[in-house]
């Protein structure tokens, strides 16, 4: 009686996901990835995204031996800055290289 119960929980959790998934998936198709449009005329851009993430990686480095702070704590305040000061595409790379 457990495994048909299992069963008939297993099937009614996908017939509840199948639709979500197909409908996302069909959404996601129709826009276009960011990193689709990377040519070899966005070298600068490329360039400045790792410059953010490598300037970020040694900002955490340097608040986490110098000022005392812990990994996480570093990351974190180096994160909220790049965040509040950069627009997005830089940010987001700044934040990924403070777990560097």
């Amino acid at each position: 009686v457990q495994a048909i119960r299992n069963t008939a929980m297993r099937f009614a959790i996908l017939m509840i996901l199948l639709p979500t998934a197909t409908a996302a998936s069909s959404t996601l198709r129709r826009q276009p990835l960011m990193t689709a449009r990377v040519p070899g005329g966005d070298l600068r851009e490329s360039a400045s995204r790792v410059g953010c993430s490598a300037a970020a990686a040694a900002a955490t480095w340097s608040l986490s031996t110098s000022c005392g702070l812990d990994s996480v704590s570093a990351s974190s305040l180096v994160g909220l800055g790049a965040g509040a000061a950069l627009p997005a595409p830089l940010a987001t790379s700044a934040f990924c290289g403070t777990f560097a």
